[in-house]
């Protein structure tokens, strides 16, 4: 199985511990990308590690990853929720989430695109239309958007 696949399997449940150590054997072996340093913040967060990592190794791994690849969006995203939500410094989080915001803008255009233009020429003109017409409304997750202007406005 895949390296990752398995430390993904193990923190969807919540195994956080064991992946760690996944994530661990592979740092031993020098195997050093930004997404093992993410993953190794969130089964530090997520699990009964902090005895032997702090909050600030969180923050350090997410800013190593930061440094291998400055515009890691996995990283950019997780530092931000980790400056607003531990450490209520919303301040720190913005640039970060602005930052991931627009690669990613950027990343989706791409990929709506070029998906399209499969359409196209695989089945017609007014499927890919009509496919983009579609996505411009279906994309996001509406319902949690609506639910987050709901709880603003009752406050």
């Amino acid at each position: 199985m895949n390296k990752f696949k398995r430390i993904y399997a193990l923190m969807r449940a919540d195994k956080y511990t064991e992946a760690l150590r996944e994530i661990e054997k592979l740092e031993k072996a020098s195997i050093l990308y930004p997404k093992i340093l993410v993953l190794k913040g969130i089964c530090i967060f997520c699990s009964d590690k902090l005895n032997k990592y702090t909050y600030e190794d969180v923050i350090l791994f997410y800013k190593k990853a930061l440094l291998i690849d400055d515009e890691y969006v996995e990283a950019l995203i997780e530092l931000g929720h980790h400056y607003y939500s531990s450490e209520n410094k919303s301040i720190k989080a913005i640039p970060l989430f602005r930052k991931s915001l627009k690669i990613l803008k950027n990343q989706v255009t791409d990929s709506i695109l070029g998906y399209a233009k499969c359409i196209e020429e695989v089945e017609s003109s007014k499927e890919a239309i009509r496919y983009l017409k579609n996505i411009k409304t279906s994309f996001l997750d509406a319902k949690k958007i609506d639910d987050l202007i709901k709880e603003y406005s009752d406050k």
